[in-house]
C-alpha cells in the first residue's frame, strides 16, 4: 500500500490452510461481509472493534489453535460478545487470553464467519485490558495508541516471521467508553492482511480493520477528567478546522472532547472528537455514546481509503449522497451502528451513530467551531485531490 495509507479498522485475517488443502465452496456467499463490531448480545449493542480476520481453510478451532500456539494466550475466560455476518449472529467460538480474570491482559474473541469464498474464514476481536476496580477495562488511547491497537499488534508481532502483509482500511475508529470511564477506541491508520510465504506455513492475515442531557443540564454533564479540551478552550485549537453541532443536540449533551493524536514515529490516527450523550459501560465491556463526532485531516482519511479485502479493489460498500453541498458516503457498520462522512474543505467530518436519517440530521446541524460556519450552510467543497486521496498533508496546511 501506498505510504500515504491511512486511518484504521482492524481485522485480522489468518489463512490456515496447509500445503494441498481443499477449500470448499458449496454454499457460499457472493462477497465478503462482516460487521465491524461485536455486539453485547445477538444483534445488541457494540462493544469493541473487530481487528482481526483469519482465512483460508480458517474454521473456528484452526483459528483458535494457531492463535494459542503463536501468542501462547491459553485462558479462556472472558465475557460473552457477539460477532454478526450476512444478517446472522454467531457467540465466539473460543476466547483465549493472556492471564486470567483477576490480571491484566491480552484477550481475543474468535468466530467462524459464513463467508466461504475463496476461503473459509474466522474474525477476532483483540485488545489489551487492565484489571481495575470495575474489572477489566480496555487501555485508554493515548497518543492515538489504545488496548486494541496493542492487542491487534500483539498478535501482528508473533505471527509475522513466515508471513507477507497487505494494507487495507475499513475506518472503524469509533471510541468505546469503558467501565473506568475512559475511552478507547481503534486508531491505528494502517494494517495487514498477510498471506503465507512458506507452503506448509499458517497463513496469518490482519485487516486493519480497525443518559439524556438536555439544555441547562449539558454543562453539568460534560466530563472535564476524560476530555482534552473544554467547549471554550477547544475553540483555540488551530490544527485544522473543526465542526461540532454545539453543546447540545437532539437531546444530547456535550459529554466529551478528546484529540487524538499520532504517536511518535508511527502511523496512527489524528484527529478531534465531540462525543454526546451518555452510556453506562459494565464491568469487563464497553460502550458506545449515542453521537460522535471525528474530524480528521483530509490528508489523513478520506472515501479513497476504504476497500474491501486485500485480495482486490472492490471499494467497502457504502451509499454516495450529498449533504450541505458536499460529496459524503454513509456506512453500514453493524446491526447497531453506522456512520456517516463529509468531505469539506482540508478535512473528513466522521458521524457515528445508529441510525442513517439521525446521523444527516446530525450533520445538517454542524456548526464550525474554530471556523465561521453556521448549520444548514453550504459546507466549503473539498480541497482539490482530498475524495481520491491525493491531498498530502503540506497541501492540506497550504490550503487551510
Amino acid at each position: 500500500m501506498p505510504p500515504r495509507a491511512r486511518t484504521v479498522a482492524a481485522v485480522g485475517a489468518v489463512a490456515l490452510a496447509l500445503a494441498g488443502a481443499g477449500v470448499p465452496v458449496h454454499g457460499a456467499f457472493a462477497h465478503f461481509e462482516l460487521s465491524l463490531y461485536t455486539q453485547s448480545s445477538c444483534f445488541g449493542n457494540d462493544v469493541d472493534p473487530v481487528t482481526n480476520v483469519y482465512w483460508d481453510d480458517s474454521t473456528g478451532a484452526r483459528a483458535t489453535n494457531h492463535v494459542e500456539y503463536h501468542t501462547g494466550w491459553t485462558n479462556d475466560q472472558g465475557s460473552m460478545q457477539w460477532f454478526t455476518s450476512h444478517e446472522r449472529c454467531f457467540e465466539p467460538y473460543a476466547q483465549r487470553a493472556s492471564g486470567g480474570l483477576t490480571s491484566s491482559r491480552f484477550h481475543t474473541r474468535l468466530s467462524p464467519l459464513l463467508d466461504t469464498t475463496p476461503w473459509w474464514y474466522s474474525a477476532g476481536a483483540a485488545h489489551h485490558e487492565d484489571f481495575t476496580y470495575c474489572g477489566h477495562a480496555v487501555d485508554k488511547t493515548v497518543n492515538g495508541w489504545s488496548g486494541f491497537d496493542a492487542g491487534r499488534r500483539a498478535i501482528y508481532l508473533t505471527m509475522r516471521a513466515a508471513h507477507e502483509y497487505d494494507y487495507v482500511n475499513y475506518g472503524n475508529t469509533r471510541q468505546f467508553r469503558q467501565c473506568d470511564g475512559a475511552y478507547a477506541g481503534l486508531m491505528r491508520r494502517r494494517d495487514a492482511w498477510l498471506t503465507a510465504t512458506a507452503a506448509a506455513a499458517a497463513a496469518v492475515a490482519l485487516l486493519a480493520l480497525a443518559g439524556v442531557v438536555r439544555g441547562e443540564r449539558a454543562a453539568r454533564s460534560f466530563d472535564r477528567a476524560h476530555s482534552d479540551f473544554d467547549p471554550v478552550g477547544v475553540r483555540e485549537f488551530r490544527a485544522f478546522p473543526l465542526y461540532w453541532v454545539g453543546e447540545s443536540h437532539d437531546g444530547l449533551g456535550l459529554t466529551a472532547i478528546t484529540r487524538r493524536t499520532p504517536e511518535p514515529g508511527a502511523d496512527s490516527a489524528d484527529y478531534v472528537a465531540f462525543l454526546y450523550g451518555s452510556c453506562r459501560a459494565p464491568p469487563g465491556s464497553g460502550c458506545a455514546l449515542p453521537l460522535e463526532i471525528q474530524v480528521w485531516p483530509g490528508c489523513m482519511r478520506t472515501l479513497a481509503d476504504y476497500r474491501l479485502t486485500p485480495f482486490s479493489n472492490d471499494p467497502l460498500p457504502h451509499e454516495t449522497l450529498v449533504v450541505r453541498r458536499v460529496p459524503a458516503a454513509f456506512f453500514r457498520e453493524s446491526p447497531a451502528s453506522a456512520r456517516l462522512e463529509l468531505y469539506t474543505g482540508t478535512v473528513t467530518v466522521v458521524l457515528f451513530g445508529t441510525q442513517r436519517e439521525r446521523l444527516v440530521a446530525a450533520a445538517e446541524a454542524i456548526r464550525g467551531v474554530n471556523v465561521e460556519a453556521g448549520p444548514e450552510e453550504p459546507l466549503p467543497p473539498p480541497a482539490p485531490g482530498a475524495i481520491e486521496g491525493r491531498l498530502t498533508c503540506n497541501d492540506a496546511a497550504t490550503t487551510a
